[in-house]
Parts: C-alpha cells; structure tokens; sequence
C-alpha cells in the first residue's frame, strides 16, 4: 500500500466538494498519481456532519461516498496515536476532528491540508509536519 503524502482535514474536503475557491488544489493533490490522499474517518465523520446540517442528509450521503472513492479512509487506533491526537487537542482551539486529521498526518510524516490555517498551522509547528491551505 502506497505511503500517504497528504492527509485532509475536514474544512478542506468540504472546499473540495461544494468546489469552493481552493478545490482545484484539492482535485489536482487527488489527480496526481504520485500521491496518496486520506482522511482519518473520525475527520470523515464530523465532514458528514457538517454537510447534513448545512445542506441536509444528501449532501452528507455524497460526502462519504465522494471521499472514500477518491481517498484512503484511515482509522488508526493505537494507544500511541491517541496521545498523539490528544497532544493535538491539547496544542490550539482546534476540534477533535481536526485533532484526528493533524495527528494522522503526523502519523504517516504527510502534509496537512487545511481550507485555512485556523489554528491547526499553530498546532503543526510542534510536529515539524507541512501545512497546505488551499484558500
């Protein structure tokens, strides 16, 4: 299985998917084969949730079926990771969701992709990993 290179968090996957200003950064990431995209399902969870109640139970539906076609659904579950996303958690005002896609991007030595910064920059600067804000 190939080595995840970047790793979306929440804000990032739902720019790629109502094509806001920075999906195209999005879909290139996802249309170059030399990459390996993901999302940690805790992340895909709280993206489902997002959708359904900004725009209702369809759009959550094709969140999960649109994500997890094109990207690595990932549920690491080791004690080691969560006190990683605890850290995380710990790092900025961040929510458990995001906390999950930094960790997981930790995990796997990948770059973070954010809509923008907000705060989850801040917490990647203890972790050395790359942050992406597509907007």
């Amino acid at each position: 299985m190939p080595q995840v290179t970047h790793v979306l968090a929440a804000c990032a996957a739902v720019c790629y998917l109502k094509g806001d200003d920075g999906s195209e950064t999005v879909s290139a990431l996802l249309s170059d084969e030399r990459n390996t995209v993901a999302i940690h399902q805790v992340t895909l969870v709280e993206l489902c949730a997002m959708c359904e109640m900004a725009d209702g139970p369809e759009l959550a539906e094709k969140a999960w079926a649109g994500c997890s076609d094109v990207m690595r659904v990932e549920e690491p579950t080791t004690a080691s990771f969560a006190k990683r996303t605890a850290r995380w958690l710990a790092r900025g005002s961040i929510t458990l969701a995001q906390a999950y896609a930094g960790a997981t991007a930790e995990e796997y030595h990948a770059t973070l992709v954010v809509y923008a910064d907000g705060g989850l920059g801040d917490a990647a600067l203890a972790t050395g990993i790359k942050v992406l804000a597509v907007k």
